[in-house]
């Protein structure tokens, strides 16, 4: 934007009385009244047109007070011009603004004076320029001080601002969503300028994209207070029809002050909403009777696909016909604003997820790794979350979730996994009755999936053979450690000459040895009862010790070769192998060829004791061999 729209004041007098107006609209009006009312639309249309600003009968909106028409007259001509006038910065149709370098303190401003010097327009000029001053407001711009120049007449010394209007801001990006969404963030700040004027009774009557600056540091003013009302102006306010037809609220049309108020203002805000939403005025008519008809009417207009639902619905509430159906006050306005925004947000927010869940809700197990289905249906369920945590209320992104939440217990289901199915089901929310079936249906699913997933764990914690580790590991080298002391005592014996080995001595040593692992399985009798599989290997450890000492006690009670039972040892120690997984492995491959040594010795009876010191070194040999393995 150049600087000569910064300060555009494009008021038209357009003179002609409140009730002609009145009349032929509301179809009551004469033939001479119609006359009169086309006359005055065509000098409007010869004018500025229904984007201007319209001021009837050329009167100030506020009547001065004696002692200030006295400052305007009477003047101090001899007053010190600080002011050294550079470029025109804008004009209008009642004023025209030039940039202008102050002396004291040293700064350029604007200074807003008349385009012709009435007493009429310069009360206009004054009254403004004393009410915009008392605006002390961060989106106002401030008055810096009034003068009267003894041939120009009234100058206002203005804050220069050097930016764009909200409609040129609009022309260069504005029609995007992402500048829509820069844009509409310098509407709320033009509220905050409204809600301050509204709490000392002021009411702007003229808000459009034309009438708010934007800076080039991110400033926001509100302009051109020309039209405003005080309603605690001690002198009242004079009626008339004012406005921006393009723009004006339907009260106005009246022009009566008492109509206006707070949700006047809110209409505005409306209409320049419906600008931000579509690039066209509220009131887009060629005429300005026809934008007078059309704010009569003030029906809701449709909005396009592309404009967010809610912004569009915010914008006809704003603008309806009845100011009790608008929101009630500018605060009320921009929270909606805000409202919108965040719930915008929200939409966005699961529309990104839509790719995720789309996935999720179309895979299937197992043509899908069931890892990839996890991560998309995390990313799906954040992005949901996120969304509702910005608008519990968001109805879309809660349904989402709830979908996607129940597909994913229906693959975890698929997949084996009651657990976790139930854990994601207990995250359903039931406050919405379109998924009630749904969720009894895969209750009931995950109810018999739990039922069936626990039967097969608690089976596997009767038979796992860990629970039983450390017992099972200390039998073992008690068994292994008598088997070992029960050979070297017999191999003695077998290969002494002096001694001979006989069925009382072979007794007593194996009842030593069991008595050993029978009190090592007692002292790990919690670990070993613990669970089916360690009762199981216990019975087995003490079967195989008890069941070898009862033979040697057949052999010694019936007075046998005690060589008869190197077969029977022979089976001990493959029985001692094949139970000693736990420290020994491999055990079982030695206890096959034990079997087999075993076999040999009932077979070949002179074999029978080399083949049980061949099982037992072989075990032996064997155990300490891969123990040996285990530590590198």
């Amino acid at each position: 934007m150049n600087d000569e729209s910064d300060y555009d004041d494009s008021t038209e007098e357009l003179t002609i009385p409140i009730e002609v107006i009145h009349d032929v609209l509301g179809g009551r009006g004469s033939e001479q009244d119609h006359a009169l009312f086309q006359a005055w639309v065509e000098s409007a249309a010869n004018a500025s047109g229904p984007g201007a600003t319209h001021v009837l009968d050329g009167k100030p909106t506020h009547p001065l007070p004696v002692s200030m028409l006295a400052m305007l007259q009477d003047w101090d001509k001899k007053q010190k011009n600080e002011l050294v006038e550079r470029d025109l910065l804008g004009e209008g149709g009642m004023a025209v603004v030039y940039l202008a370098d102050q002396t004291i303190p040293p700064r350029q401003v604007a200074v807003k004076r008349l385009r012709e010097n009435t007493v009429e327009r310069a009360q206009n000029l004054f009254a403004e320029a004393l009410l915009t001053g008392a605006l002390e407001h961060p989106n106002i711009i401030p008055v810096h001080s009034i003068r009267v120049d003894p041939v120009k007449g009234p100058e206002v010394v203005l804050k220069r601002v050097e930016g764009i209007s909200l409609s040129e801001a609009y022309a260069e990006d504005g029609s995007s969503e992402a500048g829509l969404r820069r844009l509409l963030p310098k509407l709320l700040q033009v509220c905050n300028a409204l809600e301050y004027a509204h709490a000392r009774n002021i009411y702007h009557r003229d808000i459009k994209a034309e009438n708010i600056m934007v800076g080039q540091y991110g400033e926001v003013y509100l302009l051109d207070w020309g039209i405003a009302i005080d309603k605690n102006a001690e002198l009242g306010v004079n009626r008339g029809t004012v406005g921006t037809p393009h723009y004006i609220a339907p009260e106005m049309l009246s022009g009566e002050p008492d109509d206006i108020d707070a949700r006047t203002d809110v209409y505005l805000l409306g209409a320049t909403l419906h600008f931000l939403l579509t690039g066209e005025p509220r009131h887009n008519a060629p005429t300005t009777l026809g934008s007078a008809v059309m704010a009569s009417l003030s029906k809701p207009a449709v909005y396009p696909g592309t404009v967010f639902p809610e912004l569009g619905l915010l914008a006809n509430r704003a603008c309806a016909l009845e100011p009790d159906e608008r929101p009630q006050t500018v605060s009320d306005f921009r929270q909606a604003v805000e409202d919108c925004l965040t719930h915008w947000d929200a939409i966005r927010t699961v529309q990104l997820a839509q790719a995720d869940f789309e996935f999720v809700m179309t895979a299937r197990v197992p043509d899908t790794a069931l890892g990839d289905i996890v991560r998309r249906f995390d990313a799906a369920v954040l992005r949901f979350q996120v969304a509702l945590s910005s608008w519990p209320d968001c109805k879309e992104a809660a349904s989402r979730l709830t979908q996607v939440r129940l597909a994913m217990t229906r693959l975890y289901l698929e997949s084996n996994d009651a657990k976790a199915a139930k854990l994601l089901l207990n995250q359903v929310s039931t406050e919405d009755t379109a998924y009630t079936r749904s969720i009894q249906d895969l209750r009931a699913a995950v109810e018999q999936a739990s039922q069936k997933e626990s039967r097969v764990y608690q089976h596997a914690a009767a038979n796992d053979i860990s629970t039983s580790k450390t017992g099972r590991r200390r039998a073992a080298f008690a068994m292994l450690a008598v088997c070992a002391i029960a050979v070297a005592v017999t191999s003695y014996q077998q290969v002494s000459e002096k001694v001979s080995r006989t069925a009382g001595q072979g007794l007593g040593i194996w009842l030593i040895g069991t008595v050993i692992v029978v009190g090592v399985l007692f002292f790990n009798r919690r670990v070993m009862l613990e669970n089916d599989a360690g009762r199981r290997a216990m019975l087995l450890l003490i079967l195989a010790p008890v069941l070898i000492a009862a033979i040697r006690t057949v052999v010694y009670i019936h007075d046998l070769n005690p060589v008869l039972i190197h077969p029977i040892e022979t089976f001990a120690i493959a029985h001692v192998c094949a139970t000693s997984v736990e420290v020994f492995p491999k055990g079982p491959y030695f206890a096959i060829a034990a079997m087999g040594l075993g076999i040999l010795g009932l077979l070949v009876p002179d074999v029978a004791y080399a083949s049980f010191v061949t099982a037992l070194l072989m075990g032996c040999i064997g155990f300490v061999w891969q123990r040996l393995n285990s530590l590198k």
